[in-house]
């Protein structure tokens, strides 16, 4: 934050290392800061997709009332590079939170055509087909046999062990075809291989849109919960990061390590702010209750 606010008083500024500076600023989940960092760069050099891009990405993690200002951005980016599977997919994720389903489906059918061997793509295809059959009270066969084929193809992949991403796409699958032990197993090897908290990020954001939907919801719940469980036992500084980008009954609120409250300073601590929650409760009011607490 400082480096940022001595170098927002300087003129030019490389926008790309600005881009990096906002890339390291969202792993802290500051989406906003991200936001701005990235403004400050597309004013440096506009008419570059990549950084509308990007801003697009964070103001869309930033909340449900940026939407509006991140679809601008992602159109923008499409506008100057029409042909770029991962905006469409950007905005197609943004479409599905938002609930427009119809339209999000679209982009993800354009961006299939792009690349069809995406598995981030793919997941997202076979997402949007549950939801909408899910949607319409259809028997979700479709999306069933989607997510089936995804599955035995990714688990026949060599790569897949070592690739933290394949495994996500494991556990979603496994989660949507009723192997909820399975997919924590995945989900806790694909948080085992990265370092980047935001690994868990889709698949928990896919689960709760699945679940407040009506599928699976008390399954959603408990893989979540567990989840938590396992990362905290393995390991505590990956956990209290992890845990910020689970579904939001289940978010913790977040602390620089150095001024972290004395709440959140053990595992032990941490274990049993989950575990007192049961699978239909929400951990708003301990949070609330925790961030009292002298830091």
């Amino acid at each position: 934050m400082a480096i940022w606010h001595w170098a927002s008083e300087q003129s030019p500024l490389p926008p790309y290392l600005l881009l990096d500076l906002a890339d390291r600023i969202s792993a802290y989940d500051d989406w906003m800061f991200a936001a701005a960092i990235a403004a400050r760069a597309i004013s440096e050099k506009n008419g570059d997709f990549e950084l509308h891009r990007r801003y697009g990405w964070y103001l869309r993690n930033a909340g449900p009332e940026h939407y509006a200002t991140a679809e601008e951005q992602f159109r923008c980016a499409l506008e100057l590079n029409p042909a770029d599977p991962e905006t469409l997919g950007m905005l197609g994720g943004l479409l599905k939170r938002a609930g427009r389903y119809k339209d999000a489906a679209e982009c993800y059918d354009k961006a299939r055509l792009l690349s069809p061997g995406s598995l981030y793509i793919r997941v997202a295809h076979a997402g949007m087909a549950l939801l909408a059959e899910i949607g319409d009270k259809r028997n979700p066969t479709t999306a069933l046999t989607l997510y089936r084929q995804l599955f035995d193809e990714v688990l026949a992949n060599r790569n897949t062990k070592t690739d933290a991403w394949s495994l996500t796409v494991l556990g979603e699958c496994a989660f949507v075809l009723g192997r909820p032990a399975d997919a924590l197993v995945f989900f806790a090897d694909a948080a085992r291989l990265s370092a980047n908290p935001t690994v868990l990020k889709s698949p928990a954001d896919q689960l709760d849109l699945l679940g407040a939907q009506g599928f699976r919801s008390l399954d959603a719940k408990m893989s979540q919960r567990s989840c938590a469980n396992y990362l905290l036992r393995q390991n505590f500084s990956q956990a209290t990061k992890a845990l910020g980008i689970l579904p939001r009954q289940y978010r913790l609120v977040r602390y620089p390590r150095s001024s972290m409250c004395r709440t959140f300073t053990s595992e032990a601590g941490l274990t049993r702010m989950v575990q007192s929650v049961s699978c239909t409760g929400s951990l708003t009011a301990i949070i609330h209750k925790a961030s009292q607490s002298t830091c």
